[in-house]
């Protein structure tokens, strides 16, 4: 009881009404040089854009909007009126990821919305970060009346429940979840029967497990000491990996056309919040396993930054005396030697680079010296290791996955130098073990002009697909795995020194300037509140999109480094439907997946 009470005083906004207007008044001299900055800014940058004859997207939307509604009166222009008469009826897909420049021109070339017709779910709803906003749908959905009990030229709405995707096993765990989590309170929508999925596609008969919810007792690394502490993420991608072996070994049946089938390695979706950090533990899970993958990414591998460098530092591994390499591995950001270092070596010494190097370290140049440990390191022990280890160890080595994934485009970086790994376990099953045979391999394929694809370990269309959970709107697979859902929910939003939101307007911190500390006014606790609600709304609906990518099995795996404790401090918290107070209080996705 204790601890409810104190979140439930974070929930209370205690404010008299003199401090309230005492922070107006000393934020609002402020406010208003904000808005007028952003005013200047828009205008200046409005200019350089007619000078140099340029649109962006978002003026071919706002240009729309003046042409055709009276920035005075809102109304329809004559221009909308003539365009309206065109057109029988004006038909919008994706409904709810309207934003409301957006509606407004929709509204003002379908006679003020009476020719519109619009088809969308707004449990769907998934780009706020464009400025999508499902209210709109949602204030449609609740005023117009069902079917045919909207009278003669009334808005009505039709609901499409039944679904033709996915077995009714996936269906019905679907509908078990976000009937107990989903509501207006918490999701901005009430999942009733009109919301619920209805099969409608035939399936062959399969077996019973067709979900399959999955926790992972991780508290073992809270005992390990800091330095050899494994990493959440890669342990629950080993498992990912090992679970899809599982269901390939077995042979699971999948839907083809009237009959079945083996499932095969591109029947195998995995999806993820945000693959960037953790891509490449699932990449070198699924490469351990023998199993081929596609990932975002594409080009050649031999014309990327990070495959050459790291090509040339297997080629140094291999021969120092190499100067081609052994200036390129010293250029890159593993080493950061400048041009002007490489300069002053080269003309210091004859032979050579690599003799260059060595001399300079031997008259007490401390970056040589720091290299040349670094490389007889590498080089030790590389006679024993394949290929495909070796190439690993100097990535551990080197850090040379987290240097070029600090970079910009990072995660396609990390992606093609995990394709490299690949490419070389690919090489070892057939025969070629050794770096001297994998490099001159590839010199060949290079000086035929063949290409290698940047990312993944097999053809487009062949490999487990990873995707964030974003791209993969729209898309189905036989098999999803739905992973990292004890990921933290993000708030970084939340702590910018100003905050907006479209409806409450603007929520500044205050300054005590004789105490010189900052503190939330009330304005920014408000906008703070509605603005996390808004995001865990839309957490909640990136699950259901996951979810619902399944077609004959859906798998959800949650990672627990508190094991039964966190399991403990859950089962106080759950119930059916789960209170939204409660749901608000967690930390993941995951957490809300295990209290119902």
């Amino acid at each position: 009881a204790k601890e409810l009470l104190e979140d439930l005083r974070d929930e209370v906004f205690l404010c008299t009404e003199e401090q309230f207007q005492s922070d107006r008044r000393a934020l609002l001299p402020m406010v208003e040089k904000l808005f007028a900055m952003t005013a200047e800014l828009d205008r200046r940058y409005a200019e350089r854009k007619r000078a140099q004859n340029a649109l962006d997207f978002s003026d071919l939307e706002h240009f729309a909007v003046r042409l055709l509604l009276d920035p005075e009166t809102g109304r329809p222009t004559p221009l909308a009126a003539s365009w309206s008469v065109r057109f029988a009826e004006v038909m919008v897909d994706e409904y709810q990821d309207t934003n409301q420049v957006q509606n407004a021109i929709f509204t003002a070339v379908s006679d003020g919305g009476r020719t519109l017709f619009q088809v969308g779910d707004v449990k769907q709803s998934i780009y706020r970060f464009r400025l999508a906003d499902p209210t709109i749908f949602l204030d449609k959905y609740r005023r117009f009346q069902d079917g045919e009990e909207a009278g003669a030229g009334e808005p009505r709405r039709r609901v499409l429940s039944r679904n033709f995707r996915s077995r009714p096993q996936v269906l019905e765990g679907c509908n078990d979840l976000f009937r107990a989590v989903m509501s207006r309170d918490f999701g901005e929508v009430d999942y009733t029967d009109d919301q619920a999925l209805v099969p409608g596609a035939a399936f062959p008969p399969g077996e019973d497990d067709a979900l399959e919810l999955d926790v992972l007792d991780l508290s073992f690394l809270g005992e390990q000491e800091e330095g050899e502490r494994e990493d959440k993420n890669r342990l629950e991608a080993r498992w990912a990996a090992r679970r899809i072996r599982a269901l390939l070994d077995q042979s699971l049946m999948v839907k083809d056309g009237d009959g079945t089938r083996p499932l095969r390695p591109s029947d195998v979706m995995i999806l993820l919040r945000s693959p960037g950090v953790v891509l490449h533990h699932y990449l070198r899970a699924l490469s351990e396993e023998g199993i081929p993958w596609s990932a975002d990414g594409g080009g050649d591998l031999f014309d990327t930054t990070e495959v050459n460098v790291a090509l040339a530092l297997l080629q140094i591994v291999d021969n120092p005396r190499q100067d081609v390499p052994l200036i390129a591995a010293l250029r890159s950001p593993v080493f950061g030697f400048d041009g002007d270092k490489l300069a002053f070596l080269r003309a210091g010494a004859k032979g050579d680079f690599y003799t260059a190097v060595s001399e300079a370290a031997g008259r007490g140049d401390q970056a040589c010296r720091d290299f040349l440990t670094e490389l007889e390191e590498l080089r030790f022990g590389a006679g024993e290791r394949t290929c495909r280890q070796l190439i690993w160890h100097i990535y551990e080595k080197t850090n040379l996955l987290g240097l070029f994934g600090a970079m910009p485009g990072g995660q396609e970086r990390q992606d093609n130098l995990l394709a490299l790994y690949a490419l070389a376990r690919q090489m070892e099953d057939s025969g070629c073990r050794s770096l001297f045979q994998f490099l001159l391999r590839l010199e060949r394929l290079r000086q035929t002009g063949a290409k290698l694809p940047s990312s993944g370990s097999g053809r487009e269309g062949e490999g487990v697909s990873i995707l964030s959970i974003h791209r993969s709107k729209g898309l189905e697979k036989p098999v999803v795995l739905v992973c990292g859902l004890s990921r933290r929910l993000n708030r970084d939003d939340l702590m910018r020194p100003v905050l907006f939101h479209p409806v409450l307007g603007v929520g500044p911190k205050g300054l005590d300037r004789e105490r010189m500390v900052e503190y939330p006014t009330l304005a920014r606790r408000a906008v703070s509140r509605q603005l996390e609600r808004e995001m865990m709304a839309e957490e909640l609906r990136l699950l259901y999109v996951a979810m619902t990518r399944a077609q004959e099995k859906l798998i959800l795996s949650v990672a627990l480094t508190e094991g039964a404790r966190a399991l403990e401090r859950l089962a106080q918290e759950a119930a059916v439907p789960v209170p939204a107070a409660a749901l608000e209080r967690q930390q993941s996705v995951g957490a809300w997946v295990l209290l119902h």
